[in-house]
């Protein structure tokens, strides 16, 4: 009898084809070598590769240096987007406020420290923070505004997805990320909100740095 050759498989992909992988891999893999596990990201580059997912302080510390003045409610939901948990969030600003680095002016409101706050380790933790936080992309907002939720249909996963219809054809090509940043004239933010629409399983990446709306 001749002895049969295998081979590890590995690899990284979206979690719309586990359901054809596991009809794939029936009854050509080894009993009990299959397993899947969720990949935890940050959401991905223009060239399709996936970054690793910022820590609740690197979010925040991104966060609040384009939000300075920032309601908690929307500073976790631009964190849920990008795929961290609630508490992960909010213990991150909890935190960044027992060091002084934010200032709490109720209602759920914050604000970063400033001169007139007269604290300098609050100001010198919140430098030093900010430098270390200075790799995570500036882009994690997906979407929200500081202040009132933006009115449906103008938040940046729905601008995305209406100029992904408007752009794509029957060909079933997908439309690049280019071309959709071009469409809603923004750059930041845009690959975690289409990272959020394609866990939504609204959008489908067809190529490298193309997407679909699913269904059309």
């Amino acid at each position: 009898m001749a002895i049969r050759k295998f081979i590890h498989v590995s690899a990284v992909v979206n979690a719309d084809l586990m359901y054809d992988l596991m009809t794939m891999f029936e009854g050509k893999a080894i009993a009990g070598s299959v397993s899947f596990k969720p990949v935890k990201h940050g959401g991905e580059d223009e060239e399709g590769k996936i970054k690793s997912l910022p820590s609740g302080r690197e979010f925040m510390m991104t966060y609040i240096a384009r939000y300075p003045h920032f309601r908690v409610r929307n500073a976790i939901a631009a964190g849920l987007d990008l795929g961290l948990k609630k508490p992960t969030v909010y213990t991150a600003i909890n935190v960044l406020r027992s060091e002084g680095a934010l200032i709490r002016l109720g209602d759920g409101t914050y604000k970063v420290a400033g001169k007139k706050a007269g604290k300098k380790a609050g100001k010198k933790a919140l430098k030093k923070a900010l430098k270390k936080a200075a790799t995570v992309k500036k882009g994690a907002h997906a979407g929200h505004k500081t202040g009132a939720k933006a009115p449906p249909g103008q938040r940046v996963p729905d601008r995305i997805l209406a100029a992904v219809r408007q752009l794509q054809n029957g060909s079933g090509e997908g439309v690049a990320i280019a071309a959709i940043k071009d469409a809603i004239g923004q750059k930041d933010g845009v690959s975690p909100a289409i990272t959020s629409l394609m866990r939504q399983k609204r959008l489908k990446r067809t190529a490298p740095r193309h997407y679909r709306a699913i269904g059309e």
